[in-house]
């Protein structure tokens, strides 16, 4: 089998969070206290980027990864050293005034940091305000370092989209400010994982077998490898990773990350899922299966993957009807992984 290999290292480096949003997908809270140590972070970058020429980025997240402190100034350099791009993911419960907002910044843009992501929505205001959310953002627009403020989306939220880019101080910094480039305001499906509580999904959310034209490939799965708080590593980072034991691909040192991340593709399931999504092949099973039904209430192609993975009666299907396309699925697979290089410039 011919490999691909990471242009992306995702460091999970707590589950710790000031926030315990009902909905988190790794189920993160106070009261989680388990971290990768400084050292093993540093060491897992290091060694991805000696072993992959295709390696482009590292991004911290968790959790809440600006409770690690000093320590992620410290990987946020190392990382920008050794010419990685970087990127974090937080909620922005430290920038409640403008001061303690680039107090908390100015470090990290000294480490090279390049990007910062905030979560923010329904949930995260509970913990969370969004006057917060802005002072980060302003902040480190003003410093240079690209800023994306991600919304959580559902119908019934209190909070949406448009209060965020309505807010009063915001608006004006992005109507005017020499710096408002730098920002970015998207809005995200914010996925349900218990169903007692009724969340009711954005309209262009709603993904069904009638949306299968807009269906792709998942370009997480294989080119982010994860490394968990338990210090484990994983093929990727995504919403329902934590829920699927397939993910998780072995412990960090207990071999090299070469031989680790090779093991992967031994998996047919994973090469397929980077090359067709979760939800093609979901909606595979379904046509091989017709007591199965595509679960009408997904919004994330993660959902899918859980389905794929955790429901046993399409798993069934798969296994039994997957030698049926595995030649046209790796056909695809090599053509994938030609523009994929070319892209990262590996021959």
């Amino acid at each position: 089998m011919s490999l691909i290999a990471p242009n992306t290292l995702t460091v999970l480096g707590t589950y710790k969070c000031t926030a315990a949003c009902k909905e988190c997908c790794f189920e993160c809270g106070p009261h989680l206290n388990q971290r990768v140590p400084l050292e093993d972070i540093i060491a897992f970058i290091k060694e991805g980027k000696e072993t992959f020429e295709t390696l482009r980025g590292v991004v911290f997240s968790g959790g809440e990864c600006f409770l690690l402190g000093n320590d992620l100034v410290e990987a946020v350099k190392c990382a920008s050293s050794l010419g990685l791009n970087t990127r974090c993911v937080s909620n922005g419960y430290w920038a409640s005034t403008t001061q303690a907002a680039k107090r908390r910044i100015e470090p990290l843009r000294n480490a090279g940091l390049k990007e910062l992501n905030f979560s923010t929505g329904n949930d995260h205001q509970e913990f969370v305000p969004f006057d917060n959310i802005v002072n980060g953002a302003i902040q480190a627009a003003r410093f240079g370092i690209k800023v994306i403020i991600v919304v959580e989306g559902f119908e019934n939220s209190t909070f949406k989209y448009e209060d965020a880019v309505n807010h009063p101080e915001l608006k004006d910094f992005m109507s005017r400010d020499q710096h408002r480039y730098n920002i970015r305001i998207i809005n995200n499906v914010w996925v349900p994982f218990f169903k007692e509580r009724e969340i009711v999904p954005l309209d262009i959310a709603k993904r069904n077998y009638k949306s299968m034209d807009s269906f792709e490939g998942c370009d997480n799965i294989l080119t982010n490898l994860a490394l968990t708080p338990n210090m484990q590593l994983a093929s990727c980072c995504g919403i329902t990773m934590e829920h699927i034991r397939e993910m998780k691909i072995g412990e960090f040192k207990s071999e090299s990350l070469e031989e680790l991340y090779n093991k992967q593709f031994e998996d047919f399931l994973k090469l397929w899922i980077w090359v067709d999504g979760p939800e093609r092949i979901y909606h595979f099973a379904t046509t091989k299966a017709p007591t199965l039904r595509f679960d009408a209430t997904i919004t994330h192609n993660c959902q899918a993957c859980a389905v794929i993975y955790g429901n046993e009666s399409v798993k069934e299907v798969i296994f039994k009807y997957w030698s049926e396309i595995k030649d046209e699925v790796l056909f695809r697979y090599y053509v994938k992984r030609k523009y994929y290089l070319q892209a990262v410039k590996i021959s």
